[in-house]
């Protein structure tokens, strides 16, 4: 399973798409991320630092959510209190 997922893991990471301008590639961004720690769970899908700037980016960019956005923070929120 790793290993398929090994390119979308590599690129959800990448500060090109974590310090992204547009709010909607971050909520596809963090969507993603919500996805391959479901799928992957109970196994992180990070190593311990990569997980950080996980953890650290998914709240920031929570509370930058607008009302259109806002849909996805449930579905976000869970995925970060499985791995806090």
């Amino acid at each position: 399973m790793q290993n398929a997922l090994s390119p979308s893991l590599k690129a959800l990471i990448a500060d090109q798409l974590l310090r992204h301008s547009d709010k909607d590639v971050k909520v596809v961004v963090a969507s993603c991320f919500s996805e391959i720690t479901r799928i992957t769970a109970p196994e992180a899908p990070y190593d311990d630092d990569q997980m950080k700037v996980c953890i650290i980016f998914l709240p920031q960019f929570m509370n930058a959510l607008d009302y259109y956005h806002a849909l996805y923070r449930k579905k976000i929120s869970k995925s970060i209190e499985s791995y806090r």
